[in-house]
C-alpha cells in the first residue's frame, strides 16, 4: 500500500539503480494538498484570463505547452540510464507534430501557434536521442 507523503514533503523519491530504467521503483507523487493547489491555481489562472483577454490565455498555453517535455528532457540529460522505459518512437512522433505545428505559425503569422514548438521541438529530438542511446548502450551491455 502506498502512502502519501506529510503536507511538508515536497516529493517522495526513492533512488533507483543506475540501470534500473524511469518505470520501476516508487514514482515520484506530490502530496494530495499539492495537486489541489495545483488545479485550483490552473482553474483560477484561467478563468482569470477568461474574463480579461483571450490573448492571455493563450500566452498561458504557450508557456504550459513549451515546458511540457522538460520534466522528462532534464533527466534525459543529467541521468541517462533511467531511460530504458521512455518510448522513443513517442518522442519523435512529438517531434515531428512540433515541426508540423512550428511550420504551421510561421506561414499562417500566428505566432501563439509557433512559439512554444521553439522550445518542445528541440526538447523532444533531445529526449529521443538521449533514450536512444541509454537504451543501445543498455543492450549492448555498456554502462
Amino acid at each position: 500500500m502506498t502512502s502519501w507523503p506529510t503536507l511538508g514533503q515536497r516529493h517522495c523519491r526513492r533512488r533507483l539503480p543506475h540501470d534500473s530504467g524511469i518505470g520501476r521503483g516508487t514514482p515520484d507523487w506530490p502530496d494530495p494538498a499539492s495537486l489541489i493547489g495545483a488545479v485550483a491555481a490552473v482553474a483560477g489562472l484561467v478563468g482569470l484570463t477568461v474574463l480579461t483577454d483571450e490573448t492571455v490565455l493563450g500566452w498561458v498555453a504557450v508557456v504550459i505547452a513549451a515546458v511540457v517535455n522538460l520534466p522528462q528532457m532534464l533527466p534525459a540529460i543529467t541521468e541517462p540510464g533511467r531511460l530504458l522505459g521512455v518510448s522513443v518512437p513517442t518522442y519523435l512522433l512529438m517531434a515531428a507534430a512540433s515541426a508540423c505545428w512550428l511550420a504551421f505559425g510561421f506561414l499562417t503569422g500566428l505566432l501563439l501557434i509557433s512559439a512554444p514548438h521553439l522550445l518542445l521541438l528541440p526538447s523532444a529530438l533531445i529526449t529521443a536521442v538521449m533514450a536512444w542511446r541509454s537504451q543501445r548502450h543498455h543492450e549492448r551491455g555498456d554502462r
